[in-house]
């Protein structure tokens, strides 16, 4: 998913680990933002295609819901965060997050239907930091390949607002998204076991 106003012409890219569920349910309060698309988008084999929360604009393009046309008429912006810390909060909710784990009971639920979540979802399970860091990047890591953690979301955006300033840079953009004096960022889906605690 990602939001678009139809009214301020902007499209908000929903990138996961970035305070995007927050600031999508602020924008979505303070503005006529919605969701789009409204439900997850579906393969004639049920394999998710545009997400219901964390879509691309490639994928968004690809699935014919906007055209080139219609994309250059939006000011399109998300959120990115240094990759480093990104990882963490990757490793906080695959490895250890029980809400995550328990979908993995139940066939019909997202894990499930997104290309791959479930396979790396069991993996990861119960894994310290650096065995899944290992685990997932050191074949990466050996073959001299990189990973641009927040590339594919940013990829096609107008802005990318930095995570560990969010607050400032929306102050600064507030005009252009509509925003009313004094909007502030609320606190929402925050990985808990990630406060105080860096990198």
């Amino acid at each position: 998913m990602a939001l678009l106003s139809d009214r301020h012409r902007f499209l908000f890219i929903l990138n996961p680990r970035t305070a995007s569920s927050a600031l999508a349910r602020a924008l979505s309060a303070a503005t006529d933002a919605r969701p789009f698309p409204e439900a997850p988008v579906l393969d004639a084999s049920g394999r998710i295609v545009v997400a219901a929360k964390h879509g691309t604009i490639r994928q968004i393009r690809e699935a014919g819901l906007l055209d080139d046309r219609a994309l250059a008429g939006l000011f399109k912006l998300v959120v990115v965060r240094n990759p480093y810390d990104s990882l963490v909060s990757l490793w906080t909710k695959l490895a250890g997050n029980p809400d995550y784990h328990a979908l993995l009971g139940d066939p019909e639920s997202w894990v499930h239907r997104k290309p791959g979540f479930a396979d790396k979802l069991r993996r990861s399970a119960g894994l310290g930091f650096a065995d899944w860091v290992r685990q997932e990047y050191g074949a990466r890591a050996e073959a001299g390949r990189t990973l641009a953690m927040n590339m594919k979301f940013a990829r096609g955006t107008d802005r990318r607002l930095r995570y560990e300033r969010l607050a400032a840079e929306l102050a600064g953009i507030a005009p252009r998204l509509g925003l009313p004096e004094g909007f502030a960022l609320p606190r929402f889906n925050v990985t808990e076991v990630r406060q105080g605690r860096d990198y």
